[in-house]
């Protein structure tokens, strides 16, 4: 189904965004799928029960797995850099047509980056 999403990200620079996106949202095997282009490439967001996936294929290409209370991978790649970050999952909270997600990004064991999203469908 064709639907809105509007996505807000803060992060610990106190860099803040806020867009509204056309795309669509699909549901197979419990399995929740937006799917949205934006000015860096195709976005998909896949969301099951407790974890978050992000995936991006353009000119950035990124896959982010988001588990709560878990350590992942976060792999980057655009023009000027190609690298693979670790994830802390802090928060992630879904309602009916609402996401907020908190997680920290991790060059070894160095802080990056405290990032929150919030995903909401319109």
């Amino acid at each position: 189904m064709n639907i809105k999403l509007k996505i807000s990200t803060f992060d610990s620079f106190n860099e803040k965004t806020e867009n509204i996106f056309n795309g669509t949202k699909t549901i197979n095997n419990g399995i929740i799928k937006y799917t949205y282009n934006d000015e860096f490439g195709v976005n998909k967001i896949f969301l099951k029960n407790d974890s978050i996936k992000i995936f991006r294929k353009g000119k950035i290409n990124s896959k982010l797995i988001l588990e709560l209370n878990k350590h992942t991978q976060f792999s980057y790649s655009s023009s000027y850099i190609n690298k693979i970050f670790k994830i802390s999952t802090k928060k992630i909270e879904t309602l009916e047509k609402d996401i907020k997600l908190v997680y920290s990004i991790y060059d070894d064991s160095e802080l990056v980056n405290n990032i929150t999203i919030h995903i909401k469908e319109l």
